[in-house]
């Protein structure tokens, strides 16, 4: 996960305009456009440097980092994701709570439990 964060923001950083970076998971299918739109309004109304999500009691993606962030990501292990950030830094986090985030899908038996339970239930 750090090596896919570390290449993506090589890409950004060449770009001065670019102040803000949205980290999201290809398998959290159940993370609404609601849910990005809302980290955004949040970080639009607070100093907060990170915005997480919140989900099994704890900080998670989808998360919006700033500029100031992004050395500390760069400094990822290849094998880390922002989790690593989120623990190092616990004073520097606002978030908004989303449960569906928990859901994610790594394996076919992900899928099929997915199927099985009343995933509209976090529409």
């Amino acid at each position: 996960m750090g090596s896919s964060i570390k290449t993506g923001l090589s890409a950004l950083e060449v770009d001065p305009f670019i102040d803000q970076l949205l980290i999201l998971l290809s398998d959290q299918p159940l993370v609404p456009i609601a849910h990005l739109k809302a980290l955004l309004a949040k970080k639009a109304h607070t100093a907060y440097p990170m915005i997480a999500t919140f989900y099994k009691n704890s900080y998670g993606v989808p998360a919006l980092f700033d500029r100031a962030c992004f050395p500390d990501l760069h400094c990822l292990e290849d094998g880390q994701g922002a989790k690593k950030l989120f623990q190092a830094k616990p004073n520097a986090i606002d978030w908004v709570p989303l449960e569906a985030a928990r859901i994610d899908i790594d394996t076919p038996e992900d899928v099929q439990a997915l199927n099985e339970s009343n995933w509209k239930h976090f529409d």
